[in-house]
């Protein structure tokens, strides 16, 4: 079972996000300019670290492409249950500050645009250019971020 269907995101979305983070760098670390730090393929914040280690998952764990992704996608289930199914829960895997937000998931769609124009996506039409990013809120909780055993 891949990281999508485990927390049931789709997995377009999740490589697109996954691009825009590393490019698909499983070893990416940046420093940010207020001290925290962004681990892997999906540049999981070190914001999240307290949480991650209740699930056994410690910032080294993150430099598994296997394991970041796993966590890319159990945030990303964290803020569609938040937010809802739309670009506004897309921006909120980087930020909910509505510009930050709204240039984030921006950048996701044209990426996914890009492939789809490529052929790379086969799906309905992405329209990038009436993105509107407001939270409409979620509807369950989410489960930890590890792989099933």
């Amino acid at each position: 079972m891949s990281a999508a269907q485990h927390h049931g995101v789709n997995h377009w979305v999740l490589s697109g996000i996954l691009w825009q983070e590393s490019r698909w760098k499983a070893n990416a670390v940046r420093g940010n300019s207020n001290g925290t730090v962004d681990y892997g393929i999906a540049q999981i914040n070190s914001v999240h670290l307290p949480e991650l280690k209740t699930h056994r998952i410690h910032e080294d764990d993150l430099m598994d492409a296997c394991v970041g992704t796993y966590v890319a996608a159990w945030h990303l289930r964290k803020q569609i249950d938040k937010y809802g199914n739309n670009w506004f829960a897309v921006g909120a895997y980087h930020s909910v500050t509505p510009a930050l937000n709204r240039r984030y998931a921006q950048s996701v769609c044209n990426v996914l645009s890009g492939w789809q124009k490529g052929g790379r996506v086969a799906t309905k039409a992405i329209d990038c250019d009436n993105i509107t990013t407001r939270p409409q809120g979620g509807t369950k909780g989410t489960p930890g971020p590890r792989a099933p055993p």
